[in-house]
């Protein structure tokens, strides 16, 4: 039965990526690229080579992508999904078929206006609902994830420090107006896609009743790179204590959230809520769960060992590496009650329950 839901939720991510793809295709071949105005991005960067490589526009896009995923793969590892690649490679396709079956020589319109709105928009929509699906189009999400990894910066400012590299690319290739053309658009492209993504809402509170809350946990901070908060609550009907989490995310976060727990605890319990304002740590300005751990010689040796031993001895996700961090944390950092060292101890033990590697509990069973 769960493989029967599987396939029929993994063929409704497809279906979505594929129209998300085809709208972004659209409005970027017939709407943007006539008039040269950009939307960020691999397209973006593309139209830009595309005025000094004598090539057409859909051939430097697809090589251009599949540069960026091989580098992705090389410097980051295997973090792109099937559906990633699916919706980088389509959209590459698209652009291909409609430059050798639909040609486009000249703007739709012949107000740059209209044709930067309606391409920008469909583009929001489009990849919108792409990353709705669990997936996103790769492009230059890549070089900011690298970024991310190895300069330290958050992922959203790696995609700003890309982005700015594009923008200045446009003013020097383009002139002023199609560059202030080009700010424009990616302005609107990010306002509306981020509205896509939220269901119009910027921000929401996720709660979750799991078994599973542990590892929930160690997913958001480590993962998604959001603080929680846990609470200790118990059952009405059968009275059993339990623990709450708690968490406030963007739509995006979201998304990747509620796809992990139902990866983890189908049975999980969880509801959202729209955040309508939100002020502190982690959003007017920035955090860093693991900031109080300094990143010294000695915590890098032990890191690379840990991803050793996890490879060895095929740890789950959640592995040694984190434990070690997350108890040198605890040792400088006193907890002020009994009840709450109590309750870190408890749940330190199921975090090294999840990291048992699978052939020690088969020799325990």
């Amino acid at each position: 039965m769960s493989s029967v839901v599987d396939s029929t939720q993994r063929g409704k991510q497809i279906f979505w990526v594929t129209i998300g793809v085809i709208l972004s295709s659209i409005g970027q071949y017939y709407f943007l690229l006539p008039d040269n105005i950009l939307a960020g991005g691999a397209s973006g960067l593309s139209m830009v080579l595309n005025e000094f490589i004598p090539l057409p526009y859909s051939v430097i896009l697809f090589v251009l992508n599949v540069v960026l995923l091989i580098l992705g793969y090389v410097f980051v590892g295997r973090n792109f999904g099937g559906l990633t690649l699916y919706a980088t490679l389509l959209g590459s396709a698209l652009i291909g078929v409609f430059d050798f079956l639909l040609p486009m020589s000249a703007p739709i319109t012949s107000d740059i206006m209209l044709n930067m709105v309606f391409g920008t928009l469909l583009m929001a929509v489009g990849i919108g609902w792409v990353f709705n699906a669990n997936a996103s189009t790769g492009g230059t999400d890549i070089l900011a994830v690298m970024i991310k990894k190895y300069l330290g910066y958050s992922l959203s400012q790696g995609v700003m420090m890309v982005e700015a590299v594009i923008i200045a690319a446009t003013f020097g290739t383009f002139g002023m107006r199609k560059g202030l053309y080009a700010l424009l658009s990616i302005l609107l492209f990010v306002i509306c896609m981020n509205k896509v993504v939220a269901g119009g809402e910027g921000r929401f509170e996720i709660t979750i009743m799991s078994s599973k809350t542990e590892a929930i946990n160690r997913y958001v901070i480590d993962e998604i790179n959001r603080s929680t908060t846990l609470y200790h609550a118990e059952g009405g009907y059968q009275r059993k204590p339990r623990l709450v989490l708690m968490s406030i995310v963007d739509g995006r976060q979201l998304i990747k959230i509620k796809q992990f727990v139902h990866n983890v605890d189908p049975n999980a319990f969880f509801y959202v809520s729209s955040i309508t304002d939100i002020s502190g740590l982690g959003f007017t300005f920035n955090i860093h769960p693991m900031s109080n751990i300094e990143e010294t010689e000695d915590n890098m040796m032990e890191f690379e060992e840990a991803k050793k031993l996890e490879k060895a001895e095929n740890v789950k996700p959640y592995g040694v590496y984190r434990e070690r961090m997350k108890q040198r944390a605890e040792s400088t950092t006193p907890k002020t009650t009994a009840r709450a060292q109590q309750t870190d101890t408890v749940a330190l033990e199921k975090a090294k329950d999840e990291v048992v590697p699978e052939h020690t509990k088969d020799e325990k069973e």
